[in-house]
């Protein structure tokens, strides 16, 4: 028999700008912090717990962890899953960097962790592994992080959230 479970859709934030159709040459809409803080507003109003904030590579595409960080600290209820890639962070710091988000934002920080897309994307950011060693390292990556959340006594537990 199946366990009942709440089925939970969330939204998304556009980090590369925004229009009436996806894909677009050139956004109609830039991205903004603005922008974001309007459509975090807008998704609690409608009741949605959490809004991904992607992580994209060209030059136009705003950085998701300090974006995710400004908008948690300007809004109230809604959370943000953070696209992670491990390759782009060390995990300790990346670990040390979770434990400082979801204090700031009383526990509203998720992650999405991404071990990596289309080989050509992966290379804009010197990202030559191939899929196989990607995984290896994403595996690699979030054990010292869960081993750092779960081990350390007072230096990555710093923060109680109520």
């Amino acid at each position: 028999m199946f366990a009942k479970q709440k089925l939970e859709f969330n939204w998304c934030a556009p980090v590369s700008g925004d229009g009436f159709y996806l894909g677009l040459p050139v956004w109609e809409r830039p991205p903004s912090l603005e922008y974001t803080v309007e459509i975090f507003k807008t998704a609690e109003r409608f009741g949605f717990r959490q809004i991904l904030i992607g992580m994209g590579f060209n030059h136009h595409v705003m950085e998701a962890w300090t974006l995710a960080t400004a908008v948690l600290a300007l809004t109230i209820n809604a959370g943000a899953m953070v696209a992670v890639r491990p390759g782009f962070y060390s995990a300790p710091i990346l670990a040390k960097m979770v434990v400082t988000l979801d204090c700031i934002s009383k526990g509203r920080l998720s992650l999405n962790i991404v071990t990596g897309g289309r080989p050509k994307e992966q290379a804009m950011y010197g990202d030559y592994l191939d899929h196989h060693s990607r995984y290896r390292r994403t595996r690699e990556f979030m054990q010292i992080c869960r081993q750092l959340w779960s081990t350390t006594k007072g230096a990555m537990r710093f923060c109680q959230i109520q």
